[in-house]
């Protein structure tokens, strides 16, 4: 509606304008009429009585939609350095790296409702070919990958010395969670109209409740003593080895599986409720609830029905946890560890003895064990 009415007035005092600028002047008002109004003063006067997208981008230091579907491209293939040349590129326009990643997150958000509703995306739109394609050839567990990691990301830039740099590591925490395996390494030396061709219609996010058969590949022989261990690619264990009847029971079995992805963070953030030998019963951490996305909930439990039988079922409730769940539990062993590197290193000789000489203070949250 902002869009509209900045329109209208343009229009009412014979300003030339471009429409995707006032998309730009409407999204930086975030919802304010007046600030709207200011913004267009603005850009009136930055644009000499013209009023252009170049011109509003360069006034509010944001960058053109290419950009960041270029970044979103590179990042779907798995393209590091790639990615980093695009945030290069960026950096020369100076833009405030914050609404950069906030555009990111809103194309993402558009992507994933191009999955469920394609046609929003219409043919002659600016730039909606690429989205299109981009919805085609992430799957949906990509994007609420990219999405959350954005999402959490919004803090570190606020708390960096250096947003560019924030902003680098955010992409690279995508980039190392993001599935790399050998089909898609395959198909990223190829056109992106032949990736496309081999990618299946992205799945219907609604599946209640998960009902999803066994995977054929995950079906094992038999393992006998002619059997090397070569031969083996993932052993599972036993039914009957399972012991699965607390929340203790849980982490340990989470610890063995070693899920990666929003799939491993998935089950992470689980709660153990209950397990009758054919139905497993578990809370959702509320904090979590973004995660529970459905080819995420299958691949938990396509990976479940390994170890507790091909016809189990399993079923997710959000809801605030009252144990610990392995993801917090984590957070808390991580918080004990760091308070030893703390303890160790604060009182290390060495570093009293230069405490002593010169006069130094320890900035306790600065120390990181090596490598981290």
């Amino acid at each position: 509606q902002i869009k509209e009415q900045l329109e209208k007035i343009l229009q009412a005092e014979q300003i030339e304008h471009e429409t995707d600028a006032l998309w730009h002047l409407a999204q930086a008002a975030d919802g304010s009429m007046r600030d709207a109004l200011s913004l267009t003063d603005q850009a009136i006067a930055f644009g000499n009585n013209q009023v252009t997208e170049a011109g509003v981008r360069s006034m509010l230091g944001t960058l053109t939609s290419g950009m960041v579907l270029d970044l979103v491209e590179t990042l779907a293939n798995s393209q590091a350095a790639q990615v980093l040349q695009v945030v290069s590129r960026m950096a020369e326009h100076m833009p405030d790296f914050a609404k950069v990643l906030a555009d990111l997150l809103r194309l993402l958000h558009d992507l994933a409702i191009a999955q469920v509703v394609p046609e929003v995306l219409q043919p002659d739109g600016a730039d909606n070919l690429r989205k299109s394609n981009l919805a085609r050839l992430l799957t949906p567990e990509d994007i609420q990958l990219f999405y959350q990691i954005g999402i959490l990301g919004q803090r570190d830039l606020e708390l960096a010395p250096d947003s560019r740099m924030a902003f680098e590591m955010v992409l690279l925490r995508m980039l190392a969670f993001h599935p790399n395996d050998q089909a898609l390494q395959s198909t990223n030396h190829r056109q992106p109209q032949q990736q496309l061709a081999t990618l299946p219609q992205a799945p219907s996010l609604q599946q209640q409740p998960i009902t999803a058969p066994p995977a054929a590949k995950l079906q094992q022989q038999p393992v006998t003593s002619n059997v090397s261990p070569e031969s083996i690619a993932s052993p599972t264990i036993p039914p009957t080895t399972i012991q699965l009847a607390n929340n203790e029971d849980w982490h340990n079995l989470i610890r063995y599986l070693k899920l990666t992805g929003l799939t491993g963070q998935l089950a992470n953030n689980c709660e153990f409720k209950s397990w009758d030998g054919h139905t497993l019963n578990l809370y959702l951490d509320a904090a979590a609830a973004s995660l529970k996305v459905a080819t995420a909930e299958e691949k938990m439990l396509n990976t479940l029905r390994q170890h507790l039988g091909p016809t189990m079922q399993m079923y997710l409730k959000v809801n605030r946890t009252i144990a610990e769940t392995p993801a917090q539990r984590n957070v808390q062993e991580q918080q004990q560890r760091q308070q030893e590197y703390q303890h160790n290193f604060i009182n290390d000789p060495f570093v009293r003895m230069l405490q002593d000489t010169f006069q130094a203070e320890v900035i306790p949250n600065s120390i990181q064990p090596r490598g981290a």
